[in-house]
């Protein structure tokens, strides 16, 4: 048996599976990244839960007639439309993070019931509808890549294609 082109292989798989494996999962516990959250915008919302926001265009103009949806965590817990003048209200919401969103804006806020908001919180919600901005790190392909099916399934392509492909006959 040939030692070195078992370890070629070796270290050729462990490469493979280093470059495959989220830079956070080889990280020591301590030295992983938290996620920011001073991107998140306070609201404090209005007696018996009320939140009110306004949807505008790119150019600041009210857009009449978008679906707003109101979501926490995966569940909706709110649809509403924007009146004539860009403004829709959702009632009877408890504190907490919700994702606000429309066909083109969607944002992440933290929801505060009346008197416990702190002082820097906002009285309404603006989403920007219609921009021309891409959003792309909605963490389905690392949910996907990160599975560890699929994990085995890489790491054991990148063993078995080399070796099917090495054409030095043992003979």
């Amino acid at each position: 048996m040939k030692v070195m082109p078992v370890l070629q292989r070796a270290a050729a798989a462990l490469a493979t599976l280093g470059m495959l494996l989220p830079s956070t999962v080889l990280a020591a516990p301590g030295n992983v990244p938290r996620a920011r959250t001073s991107d998140m915008v306070d609201i404090a919302l209005h007696e018996g839960g009320v939140l009110q926001g306004r949807v505008t265009d790119s150019s600041g103009q009210p857009q009449a007639g978008v679906p707003v949806r109101v979501l926490q965590g995966e569940s909706a817990v709110a649809n509403t439309s924007t009146d004539h003048q860009g403004n829709f209200r959702v009632a009877g919401l408890r504190g907490g993070v919700y994702r606000i969103s429309t066909w083109t804006a969607s944002d992440a806020y933290r929801l505060w019931m009346p008197r416990t908001a702190p002082p820097s919180a906002e009285s309404m919600v603006v989403l920007t509808s219609g921009s021309d901005v891409a959003r792309g790190q909605d963490g389905r392909f690392m949910n996907f890549i990160t599975n560890p099916w699929v994990l085995g399934g890489i790491v054991a392509a990148a063993i078995a294609i080399p070796l099917a492909l090495d054409d030095d006959d043992a003979s």
